[in-house]
Order: C-alpha cells, then structure tokens, then sequence
C-alpha cells in the first residue's frame, strides 16, 4: 500500500495527525507503563509472600529434621545402654535401616573418655563446656558448630547416655549437613530460591550462593530484634528478595536461634514480564501502523476537499469563473463544493455583464454608433466584432458632413426670425454643435473619466440637452451647464 504524504504540507493537516499519533499512542503508552507499574509490585508482592512462608515452611523442616535426628541418636543411646560387657559395637548393631546417611560419623564415649566409632572417623570433635554437659544432665541433646577455614561449618549432636548417671559415657555424632539443610539431593527448597542459614553471631551455617555472602547492616539489626521480616538485598551484581524467619533452639538444643533466610532473583521474580516487555514495542509498532493509515484516511478524506476549494478560491481570484471544485465525499463538503460552484457561475455571469456594460458605456462614451452599441449587445464577451464603421455606405460620412455645413448655414444665413416663434434645432445625434467631437487625448480623457462613473451615475446625472460628451471631457460630475 503507498502512502501519500503531500497533504502534510498544510499546517492543518500536520497539526491534526499530530493530534491523532498523541491521542493513540499516548494513552497505549500511559496504560502500557501503569500497568508495567502495578504488574510489577504485585509480583513483588507475591514473591515477598510465597518467601515469607516459603521461610517458614523451610525453618519448620530443619526443626523436624532436628527432632529426627535426635530421635535417632535416643535409640541408639538406649540400645547402648542396655548392652553389658566390653565387646565393641558396630554400627549395624545399633542403626536402624535408613540411619547412617543422615549422619557423617557416630562414636560413643565412655566415662573414661575412651572413644569407639559406631560408624564412620570422626576427626577434631568438639569438646563440650560445663553448661552444655549440664544441659545434657537435664535430658536434653546439645547441637554444636565447628566452624572452618576452607570447608564447610560441621554440626554435631551430643547426648548423655544415661542422663541419671552421666559416667556412663555419651554419644556424639556428626549430622549430614545436606541432609540437615535440605539442600542437595535431599533438596526441599522452593523452585528458584536460595538459601542462607546464620546463627545468633549471624555466621553463616549454609549458604547455596557461590562465594563469600554478606547481609547489609540494617537486615542484621533487623534480624537480632524480629524472629520474621522480608528485605532486599546485592549479590554478584544481582538483586534478591528474601524473606529470613527465626528457630528457636535454646530450650531444648542450647542453641540461642538460628535464622533461615531464603531469597529469590529479582530476575526470576519478574520472568513472566520478560514477555510482556518483548510484546510491548510490537503492540506500540501495530498501534502506530493502524495509527497511520486511520489518520492518513480521515485527513485526506477531511482536507483535500478544503484544498480543492482554496484552489478554486485562486482561479476565481484571478477572474477564472469557469472552473468548477469537483467533491465527492457525500458529505458536508461535497454540499459546500456545490455552493462553491453555484456562486462561480453567479459570479461569471454577473462579471460578463459588467464587462459588457462597460464596453458599451465605452462605446458610448467614444462614438455614438447605434448600430456598434447594438453589436456590442448582441455579441457575448470574447467573440470578434466588426470594425467600426465598416458597415457604413460610402459617401454617408460626406452626406452628414453637408448637412451639417446646410443646417449652420440655414441658422446663421438671412433675417433672423423671431426668438420666441424659432424652435431650435435638433440636435446631432453624435455631438454637440458647440463642441468638437473628442478625439486624441481629449477622448482619451473621456473614456478614463467613464472608468470612475457607472453607467447608472452616467444616466442619473445627464440631463436633457447637454450631451454626455460636454460635462465629461470636461471631468465634471454635476452636468449643471458652465458659466462663464
């Protein structure tokens, strides 16, 4: 489809298609970016929510996993303590099926401190503090961190054997951590989460981001006066939303808490709007085509009729009445087109009866031949004429020069008659006896003088005999006779 653009040329049409490209796209663009807006906070909200309980979902996993695993080590300690004798354990006589991947090492201690592995070396294991070998007095079982340079912090789990005759030994085991965190193949995490697990110094215990994390200090404080909030936080140059939620440990671990803090990508948050952001430029793209075309049509249809009417303006200017504005929109301008064309032949008409009016008052004013002014009549403007005088016989020009010379003669000749019983003689039909007929610049004179009087001034201010010629060349409008 080509495209014409030549009717740009008028301000007209470029102001209205620049009305109609701000109105189409303006409001595509307003609603495009309000609702990018509004799309984008609640997926920010959603995610900030599906974290929040994702959190705690993942918070109440570690716990149970806790409990289990104590619960393990409970049944091992009392398959122990109802064995006598000093033969060495094995740890297919105390595990039940399942037990031993969920912990890297398992030894018992004696009283002695004489050490037997159950299963597994455990290698470096920690030593336990009088507070923590009270707490297990109680009954209760002790989780303990050993932090690393170059590995991954190790969690053990101790508990009394007996916890009314503590001599009797304990038992320590070193947890699996994938197993413990959720996070590997037993991986119980949200799809696309990350997770960070600190303690109360807010170390961090696990963390499945690459390299060394950090929190901003604002989170940090946050974290030691709330067990639950959301934040955002940098790493690696990437955007995160988290969500952190506190465990409790103190009362039945001796642990003071830890804190599980699992985010999300920005970029992964906002996935479904990748999309949106490929479509939009094409949406803005076709509005503008459909744009263009709509506006293209309307303002063709709106002003090439106006354009067609101001070139007739021109040639009617220019005194060009045959020229007709052909529309055809069936509408309001095919209507004015009409009028348009009505009052250009109104106007020839009434401009080719003025020219001819004044030809004839031309004619009049120059000779009066009746029998040209009765041609000029009869003969439209712009069709050829006969010459002046060329119908006239020879000889008349003579005939009325002689008798002329007769009628001055027979008045100035002889006795005068008397004044009153004299009548005066008819006067010439082409001049006045007292007056030469104009020619040269006289007539000249005469026919410009013509040019500032209408033939009907022309016809009010003559009076019965003075010819138009006298008060004429003379250049008087009041046709009163001259004193003098």
């Amino acid at each position: 489809m080509k495209l014409e653009w030549t009717f740009l040329r008028s301000k007209v049409a470029r102001r209205i298609f620049l009305l109609f490209v701000l109105c189409a796209l303006l409001p595509i663009a307003a609603l495009a970016i309000v609702s990018f807006g509004h799309v984008t906070q609640e997926l920010n909200r959603q995610s900030q929510k599906r974290l929040h309980q994702g959190s705690k979902a993942v918070a109440l996993g570690i716990y149970e996993r806790l409990l289990f695993l104590e619960g393990e080590m409970r049944i091992v300690a009392s398959t122990l303590a109802t064995r006598t004798g000093t033969s060495v354990l094995k740890g297919s006589d105390v595990f039940s099926e399942g037990s031993p991947e969920r912990f890297m090492s398992l030894t018992f201690i004696s009283g002695e401190g004489r050490r037997n592995d159950l299963f597994g070396r455990m290698e470096d294991p920690p030593e336990l503090t009088v507070a923590e070998k009270q707490h297990m007095t109680a009954g209760k079982t002790v989780v303990a961190s050993r932090l690393g340079s170059d590995v991954p912090p190790r969690m053990f789990m101790t508990m009394a054997l007996d916890p009314q005759h503590p001599t009797r030994g304990t038992l320590l085991g070193e947890v699996n951590t994938t197993y413990l965190w959720g996070i590997g193949d037993e991986n119980a995490l949200p799809p696309n989460t990350e997770l960070c697990v600190v303690d109360h110094s807010i170390i961090f215990l696990v963390c499945s981001l690459p390299g060394h994390v950090s929190l901003p200090e604002q989170v940090m404080r946050a974290m030691t006066h709330s067990a639950s909030g959301q934040f955002e936080w940098r790493h690696d140059e990437r955007e995160f939303l988290a969500s952190y939620w506190t465990i409790p440990l103190q009362f039945r671990f001796f642990v003071p808490k830890w804190t599980v803090v699992l985010g999300e990508s920005k970029a992964d948050v906002l996935a479904p709007m990748a999309n949106f952001k490929k479509i939009f430029p094409l949406v803005i793209l076709l509005s503008l085509w459909v744009v263009l075309l709509l506006s293209i049509s309307q303002i063709r249809r709106s002003l090439v009729p106006l354009e067609r009417l101001q070139e007739g303006t021109r040639r009617i200017a220019s005194r060009d009445f045959g020229t007709r504005v052909a529309v055809t929109s069936g509408d309001e301008f095919e209507e004015l087109a009409g009028s348009f064309n009505t009052m250009a032949s109104r106007l020839g008409r009434q401009f080719n009866t003025l020219a001819t009016i004044a030809e004839i008052d031309r004619a009049i004013l120059s000779a009066l031949d009746t029998k040209k002014i009765v041609e000029v009549v009869l003969t439209p403007p712009g069709f050829p004429r006969h010459a002046y005088g060329a119908d006239v016989p020879p000889g008349r020009e003579s005939q009325r020069r002689s008798s002329g010379r007769d009628d001055r003669a027979h008045t100035t000749g002889g006795s005068r008659a008397p004044r009153q019983s004299r009548k005066p003689p008819h006067p010439p039909r082409h001049r006045s006896p007292a007056l030469p007929r104009a020619s040269g610049p006289a007539r000249h004179h005469i026919i410009a003088g013509s040019a500032h009087l209408s033939p009907g001034e022309i016809d009010r201010n003559h009076r019965p005999g003075i010819p138009r010629s006298t008060w004429v060349q003379s250049g008087r409008s009041d046709p009163s006779p001259a004193t003098g």
